[in-house]
């Protein structure tokens, strides 16, 4: 195995395992590539990801691959790369993302989220938002699960894992990388190095809506949205949160 692609969806921690992984591929001697810098972005976005990913030669840790972005992203099935699907429940993941673009994202450069598209999500409220984009959600998770579930050389992980018990997280995602390393006491010195330094990452005292990290405990949906949008969106998504 030469390569290792981590696939992921928007609000499932994705900027944390840019950075984690630009950690790793450091501690392993490889190269990272990401759509989160500069000297890849321009690249993936106008040819995609398998452009990058297929390049000859070109190894090592590929990821965050975001379903949505820079497709096509899932090349064909390679005896010499691991597939990493780390997947959050939709639920949450959507109502993650209102409070993220009504309150805590910052404007990009072309204006969006404006301040009276924001107005509107207040005023209109989370319940709309989440079901206005509960397919595209979908279509977004069915991407990478239709693709790569099956797989035997893809491994699915979780968010809930990863803020619960971030060190089993940690060895799932690292064992898909052993083959980086030359000896069991580096792998584990990586280990180490990793969990140590990211172990609080996921510890948030009190819930501010305005901040980025506003809160990271499983199951907020259920705190946030009326009984019938719940309803709604169990029924959308029930396949995908049984995986």
């Amino acid at each position: 195995m030469q390569k290792v692609i981590f696939y992921t969806v928007h609000k499932a921690a994705s900027n944390f395992i840019h950075t984690l992984l630009s950690d790793l591929a450091s501690l392993c001697g490889v190269n990272h590539c990401s759509i989160n810098d500069d000297a890849y972005y321009d690249e993936i976005v106008a040819n995609g990801w398998n452009h990058i990913i297929e390049a000859p030669g070109h190894k090592g840790i590929f990821g965050p691959v975001r379903s949505g972005e820079g497709n096509p992203s899932i090349p064909l099935n390679n005896p010499e790369y691991t597939y990493l699907v780390h997947l959050r429940d939709p639920r949450d993941a959507l109502t993650s993302l209102y409070f993220s673009m009504t309150y805590s994202f910052p404007m990009n450069e072309d204006g969006f989220p404006s301040k009276s598209l924001r107005n509107y999500w207040e005023l209109h409220g989370i319940d709309e938002f989440v079901l206005e984009r509960a397919r595209e959600c979908r279509r977004r998770y069915s991407y990478l699960i239709d693709n790569l579930k099956g797989l035997d050389n893809a491994v699915f992980l979780n968010y809930e894992t990863m803020v619960a018990d971030y060190g089993r997280w940690l060895r799932r995602v690292m064992k898909s990388h052993k083959f980086f390393f030359n000896s069991k006491a580096r792998y584990e010195s990586a280990f180490n190095c990793l969990y140590n330094k990211y172990a609080d990452e996921f510890r948030v005292e009190k819930e501010d809506i305005y901040n980025h990290k506003r809160q990271i405990l499983p199951g907020d949906y259920m705190r946030k949205l009326k009984p019938d949008t719940i309803l709604s969106l169990n029924e959308e998504f029930k396949d995908m949160i049984e995986l």
